[in-house]
């Protein structure tokens, strides 16, 4: 456990690193392998959380409140695009439309309301998570059940598949964030040291999952360079 409490002490470093390690990765790529959306999304998606993070850090360092920072970009910018990443990893055009109507509905259930000011600009952000946490584990459950229903994913063995690992790791991280929102206010009042060692859990959780992002723009061995173009 203190092995993993000293990696989450450099959460923002190693946020940094992932996200200069996917910009290489990305500038690298064969010039057709640039423009598939799929590597687009990740590699923005890199750089994206590495923004929100470092902004987070400075006002935090400063003493300013940051938690308007997370609702903006995390509850709902990151969200959006974790979303956007599932949908590109279907095939079915039936379940994409499945996903897009579950981003229409979190910008009409969470992002119209924070941009009217229902959702308080300094609110911790409990409702859009849930929300958006039940909507990715829901779009994760698409993706599985396609690859054991669609035949067009026979000839692909889902441990060198990308979209395997990112889907499965997307998983896990907003499970673990649903079940800390569930408990939140029981978990603060009753058993802190406990909060805070699951959130520490949850960061490292985060840190695979972009891990896993480079890999797949690095086209490691474990991470074929697989377009589901090449099914349609």
């Amino acid at each position: 456990m203190q092995q993993i409490l000293r990696l989450v002490d450099h959460y923002v470093p190693i946020i940094n690193l992932l996200a200069i390690a996917g910009m290489i990765s990305f500038f690298v790529l064969p010039k057709k392998e640039k423009k598939a959306k799929i590597n687009i999304l990740l590699v923005g998606s890199l750089i994206f959380v590495a923004f929100y993070e470092n902004l987070a850090l400075v006002l935090a360092t400063n003493k300013i409140p940051n938690s308007w920072v997370y609702l903006i970009f995390f509850n709902h910018g990151a969200t959006w695009l974790n979303l956007f990443i599932l949908r590109e990893f279907i095939l079915n055009p039936n379940l994409k439309k499945v996903i897009s109507g579950l981003m229409w509905a979190f910008f009409l259930f969470s992002g119209i309301p924070f941009l009217v000011g229902i959702i308080p600009f300094n609110n911790l952000g409990e409702y859009s998570s849930l929300l958006g946490a039940s909507f990715i584990i829901f779009s994760c459950g698409l993706f599985f059940y396609e690859l054991l229903s669609n035949d067009k994913y026979l000839p692909i063995n889902p441990l060198q598949f990308s979209g395997f690992w990112i889907s499965t790791v997307m998983l896990f991280f907003y499970s673990g964030s649903f079940m800390i929102f569930i408990s939140f206010t029981y978990l603060i009042n009753n058993y802190l040291d406990i909060y805070y060692i699951v959130i520490e859990l949850i960061r490292t959780s985060a840190l695979l999952l972009y891990f896993t992002f480079v890999l797949s723009l690095a086209k490691w061995k474990r991470f074929r360079p697989f377009y589901l173009n090449d099914l349609r």
